[in-house]
């Protein structure tokens, strides 16, 4: 086990690029300046935007690693991903491809963020996954998913309030 886990540090070690050091070098020194100033790289910039506009064009799902996968936690309601029903919580990526006859690309070990930019695109257009269904077993064939991208709405991420009326003593 903790073989395993020093293996996935060194890999995540490994996967730092340029732009990763650069955002933790700006951060460190806008923090010096005003510990509430942050730099936002282009990507969490995006991020920081689909958050404050709680919407994006995507697949709609919720994606993670495990080992080398990254896998289907969770498909949002309303989304391609939801209207179309096959892609399933648990199935794993393995390929995606851009447009219908697009070269799949291999996303095995890859960083969430790097198979997230690959999923994510414009409205209408055709995202394909090559799939590992779940609790498939090993050697089982992958399956192929042609999603069409459109606007996902994360709606439950959005604040909510209610008034409470509570009844005491003749009063509210």
């Amino acid at each position: 086990l903790l073989q395993k886990r020093y293996k996935r540090y060194i890999k995540r070690i490994d996967q730092v690029n340029a732009d990763d050091v650069f955002e933790t070098f700006m951060n460190a020194f806008a923090h010096t300046l005003d510990p509430h100033s942050s730099y936002l790289s282009p990507r969490n910039s995006e991020e920081y935007r689909i958050q404050m506009s709680l919407s994006y064009f995507g697949i709609g799902a919720s994606l993670q690693t495990e080992d080398d996968f990254v896998k289907i936690a969770g498909i949002i309601p309303g989304g391609p991903a939801a209207v179309d029903g096959r892609l399933k919580p648990e199935d794993r990526i393995t390929g995606v491809a851009q447009g219908e006859d697009g070269e799949v690309v291999d996303v095995i070990g890859w960083r969430l963020d790097d198979v997230v930019q690959l999923i994510r695109g414009p409205a209408d257009s055709v995202v394909r996954l090559e799939i590992i269904p779940a609790n498939s077993l090993p050697g089982s064939p992958k399956k192929f998913i042609d999603l069409i991208r459109d606007q996902v709405k994360l709606e439950e991420q959005a604040a909510k309030s209610e008034l409470i009326t509570i009844p005491r003593e003749g009063r509210e």
